[in-house]
């Protein structure tokens, strides 16, 4: 289609809960002092500005937090089937510590091998893995489990993106430097009430406050006064050039960044 406008991977976030305190969670979840959810109404609104802006989507994706901590999420998960036919897989990431209901089973069956629920395996601290992994089995839910833990962890294991230390160097050298960054290399779009941005990092950043999104960084998925037109311009510049959280974010260095255990948990603080 021209002038089509399509997504790799975009990334729906209804909470900022989870079960786990990973010290080095790379989407900073252990950095919010007052972690919330986004309403299932809200959420469905986000999937109608995104189908107006998206012609087709590779990968619908819901991550956290813990996704499953979300209560009202299987009525989000129906509504979603009346855009089956404008994206290619439902991908649902877990850390394997709540096991779904059966509400949620029974909406998910419905999507057969168009869902896929991605299981990262931390060891200990994915307690009701086996569980989990029963329940979709029986209900034929695809699913995948990937390991962290142990001595062949998935990527090798975590980089530290926690310290915010700013690259001073030119923006030329920074658009040099995110060549390495997988959220670019993946197109992992990321949205949070009603905020889409062109990557995990920058979403969460501009949610803690450490970046400041300018003009165009991302999209506003409920401003009345910028057109579909505009919005889609937006998402056609992402990934052309560095956003303000490139500044502060260690992804830039993904290709030789130290690689940390996985889900290493620290103490809470709130």
């Amino acid at each position: 289609m021209e002038n089509a406008v399509s997504a790799r991977r975009l990334a729906i976030v209804p909470t900022l809960k989870c079960t786990l305190n990973c010290k080095l969670c790379c989407n900073l979840m252990q950095k919010f002092d007052k972690p919330y959810e986004v309403s299932a109404e809200h959420i469905i609104s986000d999937i109608d500005r995104i189908f107006e802006i998206f012609d087709y989507v590779e990968w619908l994706q819901f991550v956290g937090g813990e996704i499953f901590l979300h209560r009202t999420l299987p009525a989000v998960y129906a509504y979603a089937l009346n855009y089956k036919s404008k994206f290619g897989k439902l991908i649902l990431m877990t850390n394997a510590t709540i096991v779904p209901r059966k509400e949620e089973l029974e909406v998910l069956k419905q999507y057969g091998d168009q869902c896929q629920v991605m299981i990262s395996d931390y060891g200990k601290y994915s307690y009701k893995r086996a569980e989990m992994v029963q329940a979709f089995a029986e209900n034929d839910i695809p699913y995948l489990v990937k390991s962290y833990h142990g001595d062949m962890q998935y990527y090798g294991g975590w980089i530290d993106n926690t310290d915010f230390t700013p690259f001073t160097g030119s923006d030329d050298e920074l658009a040099v430097k995110i060549k390495a960054c997988p959220q670019i290399g993946m197109e992992n779009m990321h949205c949070l009430d009603g905020k889409l941005h062109m990557c995990s990092n920058s979403c969460f950043m501009s949610e803690l406050g450490k970046s400041v999104p300018a003009v165009g960084e991302f999209v506003d998925l409920n401003d009345s006064l910028q057109s579909i037109s505009q919005k889609r311009e937006i998402v056609r510049r992402f990934y052309k050039q560095p956003v303000s959280a490139c500044r502060i974010c260690s992804f830039r260095n993904a290709d030789t960044a130290e690689r940390f255990p996985a889900a290493q948990q620290e103490e809470r603080t709130r």
